[in-house]
């Protein structure tokens, strides 16, 4: 009767039937267990830890500061330049000359050239006027690139989510399997000491004695697979963690069967609404788009206005003689050698392989949900199999144990084991589905 209550407790205790603190048996709780995690405090270590993060954080700065370099190219330029020279003054050039007040004039050199030294001093402001829309186009890829940074950081803290979720149900099933093999391990000791007591008393044969010794020893073989399992599991959140391996620490939630139904219609539609995959493909197109019209901006003129003032004098700090200038610069790039084309050509060639790709992400999307939905419904079916099924076994292993204690002979150990391998096959069913279900969760963003 102790067998069916323990395995009993085991069932209700891992569908959350009953309450339970999470703990674990002796053996394991011997291993000095120091932290009590749930699965929220398992994904905030992960996201604290894990140098994706960091890295995402980093890359969307960068292209923040990319942004303010764009739209400074659009401003203006205020430059300061000063300059002392000794050279060979062309009589063609105007050149500086003292009055007798002491002042400084520009004048034509006369007659001859000849050497000396010269001080100038120039301030230039220059203010693009027309490029063609080049620099508003790169200003508009830049904030493309920003918000591609703050998507693919979307989609890291998504994948890191997504992993944890993984490991942690993983533990779970682990630790669910090796509670079931404790059972079982002790069931079957304790069928072997009746077993061997019939067998004292003449009941039943020297075989069924050394049958459940062999079960006994495969059910302990099972155990110390399913310990290292548990084990293996452990190290390997520890790792999405970014926790030492040897870490030890104790999962708090517990593995249960949640039916969530959602339209199929409405995942899809957040998935290509949302999914950062495919926000991060959209705006490839159109990046590829603004390159394609940048590159055209190479068949026009450029335009910049550019104001100047310069004071010069024969020595330093030159700063007597002034002059000033307004300049509207055209700059047209006649010929190129074929330049702007090749450019034109390229930008072309990348649009059509962004908009292949993007069909291509969209079609590999809409597939793998479709599949992850599709076999998140079929292990719901197959949960609601098995639980009808341990019910089935729980009355043969109740009927057995009667048949068996009124001295028939009957050897027990197929029912023994019949109840755990049930529900260990119930275990191995919730996590595929709840994995599926977090799989599906995160291009739908539920």
């Amino acid at each position: 009767m102790k067998v069916i209550i323990r395995i009993v407790i085991v069932f209700f205790i891992s569908f959350g039937w009953i309450n339970t603190d999470g703990s674990i048996s002796d053996d394991v709780q011997a291993e000095e267990i120091s932290k009590n995690l749930t699965l929220k405090d398992s994904i905030d270590i992960a996201l604290q830890n894990n140098t994706d993060i960091e890295i995402g954080n980093l890359e969307k700065e960068k292209a923040e500061e990319v942004v303010k370099e764009k739209r400074a190219g659009a401003g203006p330029v205020f430059n300061f330049i000063h300059k002392d020279s000794y050279l060979k003054y062309d009589p063609t050039e105007m050149q500086p000359k003292k009055n007798t007040d002491g002042t400084t004039y520009m004048y034509l050199w006369p007659i001859t050239s000849a050497i000396g030294t010269e001080a100038v001093n120039e301030i230039t402001l220059a203010v693009p006027v027309y490029d063609g829309g080049q620099i508003s186009n790169s200003i508009k890829e830049a904030k493309l690139g920003e918000i591609y940074a703050n998507q693919d950081f979307r989609k890291n803290v998504n994948t890191i989510k997504l992993d944890t979720i993984t490991a942690y149900y993983d533990v779970l099933e682990t630790k669910n399997l090796f509670r079931v093999s404790k059972e079982s391990v002790d069931a079957l000791d304790e069928h072997l000491r009746s077993v061997r007591g019939l067998f004292e008393s003449g009941i039943v044969a020297k075989s069924d004695v050394l049958r459940s010794e062999v079960e006994l020893i495969n059910g302990q073989q099972k155990l110390l697979k399913a310990k290292n399992d548990y084990e293996l599991s452990i190290a390997s959140l520890n790792n999405v963690m970014g926790l030492p391996l040897g870490t030890a620490i104790n999962v708090t939630d517990v593995l249960t069967y949640k039916n969530e139904d959602v339209p199929f219609n409405l995942l899809k539609t957040r998935s290509l609404n949302d999914s950062p995959v495919i926000l991060e493909s959209k705006i490839q197109k159109e990046s590829s788009e603004l390159d394609l019209k940048s590159a055209k901006a190479g068949y026009v003129p450029s335009v910049t206005f550019q104001a100047s003032s310069t004071v010069n004098d024969v020595k330093f700090p030159g700063v007597k003689g002034n002059y000033w200038t307004l300049d509207l610069i055209t700059n047209w790039n006649i010929f190129d050698s074929g330049l702007t084309k090749a450019k034109i050509g390229e930008a072309v060639v990348t649009n059509k392989t962004n908009l292949s790709e993007d069909k291509k992400i969209h079609d590999a999307i809409e597939l793998d949900l479709e599949k992850n939905y599709l076999s998140m419904g079929e292990a719901k079916q197959r949960i609601i199999t098995t639980e009808s099924g341990v019910s089935k076994a729980e009355e043969d292993f109740r009927i057995a144990k009667v048949r068996y204690e009124l001295g028939m002979v009957l050897l027990l150990v197929s029912f023994v084991l019949a109840l755990p391998k049930t529900f260990a096959k119930i275990c191995s069913l919730i996590l595929p589905h709840n994995g599926l279900k977090f799989g599906t969760s995160r291009d739908a963003k539920l």
